[in-house]
This record gives structure tokens, sequence and C-alpha cells, in this order.
């Protein structure tokens, strides 16, 4: 990390660390949610509502 901080013209290593360095993504392990998020039972979506009048005369 020292030899990228002074590639980077930076006096301490802490930019570079906090800015360059990347982090590995951490994210809660929830297959199990998204999986029941993502079926439909059976169900077809509902149309989306009709955009009221006044939308409408603007497009």
């Amino acid at each position: 990390m020292k030899s990228a901080a002074a590639q980077l013209g930076q006096s301490s290593e802490e930019a570079t660390a906090t800015y360059y360095i990347s982090k590995s993504a951490q994210a809660p392990d929830v297959p199990g949610i998204l999986e029941r998020l993502g079926t439909d039972h059976g169900k077809r979506p509902s149309p989306a509502p009709a955009a009221p009048a006044l939308l409408r005369d603007l497009t």
C-alpha cells in the first residue's frame, strides 16, 4: 500500500486505504426471502393504472 500511496502522490497511506483499496462487499445471506419475493404463486401481475388525463395531455 505504501508504494500505491507514493505513486498516487499522497503523503500518507490513510487516503489510499480509504478511497483506493477495494473492500469486500458484505451483505446478509437472504436467498430464502428473495425466493419468496420473486415467486408469483401463479398470479399474474396487475396492469399499471392509467395515467390521469392531465398527465396524458402533457406528453
